[in-house]
C-alpha cells in the first residue's frame, strides 16, 4: 500500500455538540478481486496489519488510549490520510465522535459530535451494521451538503461497523485524498479491523464501566458514610447536597420542602456565581400532571430544560428550583406522599446525564431520606429524653438510685438543690452520709425481703449541706438483678413544712380554743370593769379631792384600769383586740421601739439592729407591733440576768408558693440561756410563764402571739438550752412603692347638749352610760333591747344625735341595731361599743359607716371624743341634730 501522507495529531472530542460528520453515499462501490500472483503478498500485509493493530490495542483497558493507539497504527499501515472513531449509543441512537486523526480533524471536530442513528455516514452505519465504501467520493450527490469536507479534497471514503459480538459498537470513518479501488481483501481487511476494535471497545467499555462501578460504589460508600455521621437533620441535609453537588460535579443542588402549596429551598450548595434559590415558591404554576408524576416517587431527568416537554413552560419563568438549564429532580417522600424535592443541575448549558448520575442522584435522595428519617427519630428519643430528664429533674420531689452498697449513682436536680449540692457532688457520695447510717442499713436489708419487692415506705431525716435537719418520707423500689438486690430506686419527699404545718395547726387548735375562753372572761370582766371604773370616776367628780371617799374611788379606779389591762391582753390574745391599720415602715417601728428600751434595760445587755433596706410597708397597727417587739425584747432580757446581747434583724422573704405574695421577716434573737423542748411547746399559752410568782402573768407571748395571727402573720420559736433563742416574725407586705399613710390627728373635747341613743343588754353598763353623759350635759335614752331602741328611733330619729350600740347582745346584735337604724336614716350617726367583738365585724360596720368603735372599758374622755367626732360638721363645729 502508498505511505500516507503527513498527518495532524490525535485529538479528544470537543465539548460543544454539532451536527454529523457525513451524508451517507448513494451507493456502494464493489471492487474486483486482485490477481493471483498478488495474493500471497496482500494477504501477508493484511496478515501483519491486523497483528500490529491488535498488538496496539491490546497494551491498555483505557478507551481513549486504545482508540488513539489504534488509530494511529491504522493510518501507518493503510493507504488512507485522515481517520475518525465514533462509539454507537444503541438507546440514545446516536454515534458520538470519539477520536480525529489526519486529514481534517479539526474541521471533523468543528462539523459534529453526534450524529443521530440514520443520518450521515456514521449513523447509517451505527443504525444498520453494515460497511460503506466509496472510491470516488466526488460523485457521492449528498456530498454538496458537506462543502468543509468537499474543501479537503476527500476522494476515498470507506465506514466500517465496528462490532463485538454482532452487535455494532463504534464505527470507523477512513478518507483518502488520492482516489483509489477499494477491493474486496481490503474491505475484508477493514472489516477484521472493524471487528479488532469492536472488540477493543466492548472490553474497554467492560472495564471502564467496572471501574465506573467501583468509583461509583466507592462515592456512594463515602456519601452514605457522610450521612451517617450526622444525626441532626440540618447537617445532613446541608451534608447530601453538598456532597452531591461535588460529584456530579454540578452548578447546584438543592433541596426544597414541600408544604401547602410551596416550595422551601432550605438547603442548597453553588458553585462560584450560581444565584441563590434559598426561600419560599409557590408551586401554583406547577401543572398537576408534574405534580402527580414526582408524587409518584419517579425521577424527571431533565437534559434541556428549554427543549423538555414538561418543563419547558416553566423554563422563562425562572421558577426556583426549575431554573437550571439541565437538572435532575428526584422526589422524597414520606408516608406516601410528596414532602421534598432533591434538584441537581447546570444553571447555563445542557447536560447528559449518565446512568451513573442519575443513579447516584437517587442513592443520594434515598439515603438523605433515610437520614432524615433517623435524625428525626433520634430527635424524637433524644426531646422524650430531655423531657424525662427536665421532669426527673424538676419534679417535687427528690429522687436517687443507689447501689448495693447505697452509693447514689444518679440523683435530681430537685435532690441537689433541697440539700444544697451540685448533682455531681451527690452522685457518688455514700447515702448514708446524708442520713443516720442505721436507717439506709435499715432500708436496704428490708428491700431484700421477697415481700418488699413492690417497695417500702419509711420516715427518715435528712441533713443539708448547712446542718439543717429535714423530714422525708422515703419510698424504695428495689432493683433486682439475678442474685438478689443490685441496688434501689428512691423517692423522697420532704416533709418538713409539712410537719411544721400539722404542729403549727395543732398548736393553732389550741390557742384557738384557749383564745375563746379568754375571750369569753374578757368580755364578761369588761361589762363589769366597766360600771366598776365608771362609777369610781364618777364618784371621785362628786367628792371633795381631800375627802377619803376621793381616794378609795380613785383607788377602785387604778385598780379596775389595771383588770381592764389584763383584759385587753387577754382580748389581744382571742385576736378580738381593735386594730387601727396603717401603711407603716417597719424599720421605722423597730428603730423606735429600739430607742425606747434603750433607756430602760440593762446597761449590760446590748441592743443592736440589722435592718434590711428598702423593706415595702406592710398594713399594720404600729402600736400592737410594738407591743409585740417590747413583749419578745423585755423576755430576751429577762433570759440574760448577768447581761449579752439583742439583735433585731428585719429583712425581705420572697413570694411562697402559694402565691401569697412576698413577706416581711422580723428576728428577735438574744444569747441567754435558751429554752427546752417542753417549754417551746407551750411558750404561746396564756398564763404559762417560767417565772417566779408576780414576776409575770404569762400573757406577753399569748398577747404577742394573738396580734401577729390578727394581722395575718406567723410568730415561730428556735431554740436550744444553752444556744439563745430566736423569735421570728413574718409579716403580709404590701407592693413596692406603697405610699405611707400620715399619723392620726389628736382628738378634741366632746360638745355638750347633745342627744344619744344608749343601747346595752348589761343593766349596769347601760346605767354608767347614762350617768356619764348626763354628767357631761348631754341628754341620753336608754334601752336594753335592741328592738325597742330601733323602734324608739324610729319615731324619733330626728331628736337623736348618736346612737351608741353594745355589739353582743341577745335577739339583735349591735350589727343589726346599725343597719335597721341606717335604713330608717341613712345619715344616723352609730357608734359601736364592745367588751367582745370580732374585729371583723367591726371592720365592716366602720367601713359601711358607723362613726367609730370603742373597747369596754373605756375612759370618760374617750367616749366624749368619740362622740364629738361622730356629730362634728364639715367645719370641724361640733353641731347638734335639728
Amino acid at each position: 500500500m502508498p505511505s500516507p501522507p503527513e498527518r495532524e495529531g490525535a485529538h479528544a472530542p470537543p465539548d460543544p455538540p454539532q451536527l454529523g460528520l457525513f451524508e451517507p453515499a448513494t451507493a456502494v462501490v464493489r471492487v474486483s478481486e486482485p490477481d493471483p500472483q498478488s495474493f500471497a503478498c496482500d494477504r501477508a500485509e493484511e496478515l501483519r496489519i491486523l497483528y500490529q493493530i491488535a498488538a496496539s490495542v491490546g497494551a491498555s483497558l483505557n478507551l481513549q488510549r486504545i482508540l488513539c493507539s489504534a488509530g494511529r497504527r491504522l493510518l501507518d499501515l493503510v493507504s488512507y490520510d485522515g481517520l475518525a472513531i465514533y462509539i454507537t449509543d444503541t438507546l440514545r441512537r446516536e454515534a458520538r465522535l470519539a477520536i480525529a486523526l489526519g486529514l481534517g480533524a479539526g474541521t471533523i471536530r468543528r462539523i459534529g459530535r453526534a450524529v443521530p442513528f440514520g443520518t450521515g455516514f456514521a449513523g447509517r452505519v451505527g443504525e444498520s451494521g453494515q460497511p460503506i465504501v466509496a472510491s470516488d467520493f466526488a460523485t457521492v450527490a449528498a456530498m454538496a451538503a458537506h462543502p468543509a469536507v468537499l474543501r479537503l479534497g476527500v476522494q476515498t471514503f470507506a465506514a466500517i461497523p465496528l462490532k463485538a459480538r454482532d452487535r455494532v459498537v463504534g464505527v470507523l470513518n477512513l478518507s483518502s485524498l488520492s482516489r483509489h479501488t477499494v477491493t474486496e481483501e481490503e474491505r475484508r481487511m477493514l472489516e477484521a479491523v472493524g471487528s479488532i476494535l469492536g472488540m477493543a471497545i466492548e472490553n474497554a467499555r467492560l472495564y471502564e464501566r467496572a471501574q465506573a462501578q467501583a468509583r461509583q460504589q466507592r462515592l456512594q460508600n463515602a456519601i452514605a458514610e457522610q450521612l451517617r455521621r450526622f444525626l441532626d437533620v440540618q447537617q445532613v441535609c446541608s451534608t447530601a447536597v453538598r456532597e452531591l453537588c461535588r460529584a456530579l460535579r454540578a452548578d447546584r443542588c438543592c433541596l426544597a420542602e414541600i408544604g401547602s402549596g410551596v416550595a422551601s429551598v432550605s438547603h442548597e450548595h453553588l458553585r462560584q456565581g450560581v444565584p441563590s434559590a434559598r426561600g419560599a415558591h409557590s408551586l401554583e404554576g406547577l401543572s398537576p400532571d408534574l405534580l402527580r408524576f414526582l408524587s409518584g416517587g419517579r425521577m424527571l431527568v431533565v437534559e434541556d430544560m428549554a427543549t423538555h416537554p414538561a418543563t419547558a413552560p416553566y423554563y422563562m419563568t425562572r421558577m426556583p428550583p426549575l431554573d437550571s438549564r439541565s437538572m435532575l429532580l428526584v422526589p422524597l417522600l414520606a408516608g406516601g406522599r410528596l414532602r421534598a424535592l432533591l434538584a441537581v443541575g447546570q444553571w447555563r448549558r445542557p447536560r447528559r446525564w449518565t446512568s451513573d448520575d442519575i443513579a447516584l442522584a437517587q442513592f443520594v435522595a434515598d439515603h438523605t431520606a433515610l437520614a432524615v428519617e433517623n435524625a428525626r427519630l433520634f430527635e424524637r428519643i433524644r426531646e422524650s429524653e430531655r423531657a424525662y430528664m427536665a421532669l426527673y429533674d424538676e419534679a417535687p420531689d427528690m429522687y436517687h438510685t443507689v447501689d448495693a452498697e447505697g452509693i447514689i449513682r444518679l440523683c435530681n436536680e430537685t435532690e441537689a438543690r433541697t440539700l444544697g449540692y451540685a448533682k455531681e457532688e451527690l452522685m457518688g457520695r455514700p447515702w448514708s452520709q446524708l442520713c443516720p447510717p442505721e436507717d439506709v442499713a435499715g432500708l436496704l436489708q428490708g428491700l431484700a425481703d421477697p415481700r418488699a419487692a413492690g417497695g417500702l415506705t419509711r420516715e427518715m431525716r435528712l441533713r443539708t449541706r448547712a446542718g439543717e435537719e429535714l423530714e422525708v418520707s422515703a419510698r424504695a423500689t428495689p432493683i433486682l438483678e439475678e442474685g438478689g438486690v443490685a441496688g434501689a430506686r428512691v423517692v423522697m419527699r420532704d416533709m418538713t413544712a409539712q410537719r411544721r404545718l400539722e404542729r403549727q395547726l395543732q398548736q393553732a387548735q389550741k390557742m384557738e380554743s384557749l383564745g375563746t375562753l379568754a375571750g369569753g372572761i374578757a368580755h364578761d370582766f369588761n361589762n363589769l370593769l366597766t360600771a366598776m371604773v365608771g362609777y369610781a370616776t364618777l364618784i371621785k367628780r362628786a367628792a371633795d379631792p381631800g375627802d377619803p371617799i376621793h381616794r378609795y374611788a380613785d383607788t377602785i379606779e387604778r385598780t379596775g384600769q389595771r383588770a381592764a389591762e389584763l383584759t385587753r391582753q387577754m382580748l389581744a390574745f382571742a385576736r378580738e383586740g381593735t386594730l387601727h391599720r396603717r401603711r407603716i415602715d417597719l424599720n421605722a417601728v423597730i428603730r423606735e421601739t429600739v430607742e425606747l428600751l434603750s433607756r430602760t434595760l440593762d446597761k449590760r445587755i446590748v441592743l443592736s439592729q440589722d435592718l434590711a433596706a428598702g423593706l415595702p410597708p406592710i398594713q399594720a397597727d404600729p402600736v400592737q407591733i410594738e407591743q409585740v417587739l417590747i413583749n419578745l425584747c423585755l423576755n430576751a432580757r429577762d433570759a440574760m440576768p448577768h447581761g449579752g446581747t439583742i439583735t433585731i434583724r428585719s429583712r425581705l422573704a420572697p413570694a411562697p408558693r402559694d402565691g401569697n405574695g412576698a413577706r416581711v421577716v422580723v428576728t428577735v434573737a438574744d444569747t441567754g440561756h435558751g429554752i427546752d423542748h417542753g417549754t417551746r411547746q407551750r411558750i404561746f399559752d396564756p398564763f404559762f410563764t417560767t417565772k417566779a410568782p408576780g414576776k409575770g402573768t404569762g400573757l406577753g407571748l399569748a398577747m404577742s402571739y394573738g396580734i401577729i395571727a390578727q394581722h395575718g402573720g406567723e410568730i415561730d420559736v428556735e431554740s436550744a438550752p444553752d444556744t439563745g433563742t430566736a423569735f421570728t416574725v413574718t409579716l403580709p407586705a404590701l407592693p413596692q412603692g406603697t405610699p405611707l399613710d400620715a399619723p392620726p390627728a389628736q382628738q378634741a373635747v366632746a360638745a355638750p347638749a347633745l342627744r344619744v341613743l344608749v343601747v346595752d343588754d348589761e343593766e349596769v353598763v347601760r346605767d354608767l352610760l347614762g350617768d356619764l353623759l348626763r354628767s357631761h350635759g348631754m341628754e341620753a335614752t336608754l334601752f336594753g333591747r335592741g328592738a325597742d331602741a330601733v323602734e324608739h328611733f324610729a319615731r324619733h330619729h330626728r331628736e337623736v344625735d348618736v346612737v351608741l350600740t353594745d355589739m353582743l347582745m341577745p335577739e339583735m346584735s349591735g350589727a343589726d341595731v346599725f343597719h335597721a337604724v341606717r335604713r330608717i336614716d341613712p345619715e344616723a350617726r352609730v357608734l359601736l361599743i364592745s367588751g367582745y367583738s370580732s374585729d371583723r365585724v367591726a371592720e365592716g360596720l366602720l367601713a359601711a359607716g358607723a362613726c367609730g368603735f370603742l373597747r369596754k372599758p373605756c375612759s370618760t374622755a374617750d367616749l366624749l371624743a368619740a362622740i364629738q367626732q361622730a356629730v362634728e360638721g364639715a367645719n370641724g363645729a361640733p353641731s347638734a341634730r335639728k
